[in-house]
C-alpha cells in the first residue's frame, strides 16, 4: 500500500461515504482518473475499504458500516462539500457528523483554517423543501452554554432552498451543485 493509498483511506474512513470522483479530485488530480479508480478497487479488493454499486456503473465507498441507502445521496453531498472546501484551500481541522449542540442537530460541523484563521461551520444539506434553520434560532444562547467558541459559526445551508437569514446568524447559500457564495 502506497502513502497516497493511506490518505485515501485515511480519508474514508473520516468522511464515512465518497465516490471517486471526490478521492480523484483531493488525491488523483494530477493523473487519469483511471489510476484513481484501479487503486480504489485495489483497496476495496483487499479488504481496506468497501464498495458497492450505485447509480448503475458508478460505485460509493465506505470504511465499514454501510450507509442506510435512504441516506446515500444525502451523504454524498456532505462529502462533496469537505472536497470543495479541501480545493479552496482550507485545511479541515475537525469534522463531525450529525453533531449535537443543546437540542441543534446540523448534519456536520468542521472547524476549518484558511490563511491563518480558523473557522467553524455548521452544514445543513437540505433534499426537501422544509424549514432547516428554524433550529438555529437559539444558536448564540447554545454555543454560549455548550462550546468554547469564540465566534459564532458559520452555517453553510446545501440544497435548493429560499436563501433565508437568521438574525445575529451568518448563513451561506449553496445549490446542490455546491456553487453559490461560500462567505466564511
Amino acid at each position: 500500500m502506497t502513502e497516497r493509498d493511506s490518505q485515501v483511506v485515511e480519508f474514508i474512513n473520516k468522511y464515512k461515504l465518497c465516490t471517486s470522483n471526490h478521492v480523484y479530485k483531493v488525491y488523483f488530480s494530477q493523473v487519469d482518473q483511471t489510476v484513481c479508480k484501479r487503486r480504489l478497487k485495489y483497496l476495496a479488493d483487499y479488504g481496506y475499504i468497501q464498495r458497492e454499486k450505485f447509480n448503475g456503473n458508478s460505485y460509493i465507498y465506505y470504511a465499514d458500516k454501510k450507509v442506510a441507502h435512504r441516506l446515500i445521496a444525502h451523504d454524498l453531498l456532505i462529502t462533496d462539500f469537505v472536497v470543495k472546501l479541501l480545493e479552496e484551500g482550507y485545511e479541515i481541522l475537525e469534522f463531525k457528523k450529525s453533531f449535537t449542540l443543546g437540542e441543534i442537530i446540523s448534519d456536520a460541523y468542521l472547524k476549518v483554517s484558511k490563511d491563518n484563521k480558523v473557522k467553524n461551520i455548521l452544514l445543513e444539506v437540505q433534499l426537501s423543501s422544509h424549514d432547516c434553520l428554524g433550529k438555529y434560532k437559539k444558536l448564540k444562547k447554545l454555543a454560549i452554554e455548550h462550546t468554547n467558541w469564540d465566534v459564532l459559526p458559520r452555517i453553510v445551508v446545501a440544497g435548493n432552498v429560499d436563501p433565508q437569514d437568521i438574525p445575529g446568524v451568518k448563513v451561506s447559500h449553496l445549490n446542490l451543485n455546491m456553487e453559490g457564495e461560500l462567505c466564511i
